[in-house]
């Protein structure tokens, strides 16, 4: 390739031609990779573990309170008259006062009260049901595994260096060097000077060195 290049370009050190892609302006320009699957929220495995909160509104000039429970879907709804901090915990200390509906929820099959508070409702039902959670977990994993064997997933390892994306000022890509995968998909990376970050794989990309290049000494010039 060298050989073929000097026959219609030179520069100095043309020699480093091979080497092309691994100054810094070259990666820092480059396309991004391309971005990695969702990732299925983790299972979770007992109630109020993991709640999920929003505001609606504003309707008729007042606004409504929204928390689900992940674990049951067990929903509650309270109106509000502001959105204040104070209002906020106000409203979500008074949500562990549960009701019990047996109506089954669509998306576990279970009521929520049943999945809530961990007992049967007296009725005259008495359904069997499998392991949810169990179940939950090794759908993940098995679509986790599809997506490694296609080859969808980036993955780095230990010590790999890498550019993260910089969202202050400065330039657009900081390069970093892994230290520890701290998820399915995000990864603690650490700076020269020991600063460390935890980053999703789609703010990060590889990063190429070059090895130096042993300097001649002056009894072989």
């Amino acid at each position: 390739m060298k050989t073929f290049a000097r026959c219609y370009v030179w520069w100095p050190k043309i020699e480093d031609i091979e080497n092309h892609g691994l100054c810094e302006p070259c990666q820092q320009t480059t396309h991004a990779p391309p971005r990695a699957p969702v990732h299925p929220r983790e299972v979770t495995t007992k109630p109020w573990s993991r709640v999920y909160i929003d505001f609606a509104g504003t309707f008729q000039g007042q606004m409504f309170f929204l928390l689900v429970d992940s674990f049951s879907k067990w929903l509650e709804v309270k109106r509000l008259s502001s959105v204040t901090s104070s209002a906020t915990i106000k409203v979500t200390r008074e949500i562990f006062a549960i009701h019990e509906h047996i109506t089954p929820s669509a998306a576990t099959g279970f009521s929520p009260v049943e999945l809530l508070t961990k007992r049967r409702l007296g009725t005259v039902l008495d359904l069997l049901y499998p392991d949810l959670v169990e179940d939950r977990k090794r759908k993940n994993e098995e679509l986790l595994d599809q997506r490694l064997s296609k080859g969808q997933l980036r993955s780095f390892s230990l010590n790999d260096a890498v550019y993260i994306k910089n969202h202050s000022s400065g330039p657009t890509l900081i390069p970093r060097t892994v230290i520890e995968k701290t998820g399915p998909l995000s990864y603690k990376n650490i700076t020269p000077n020991g600063k460390s970050i935890r980053c999703h794989i789609d703010q990060m990309r590889n990063r190429k060195t070059s090895l130096a290049r042993p300097q001649s000494s002056p009894e072989t010039r």
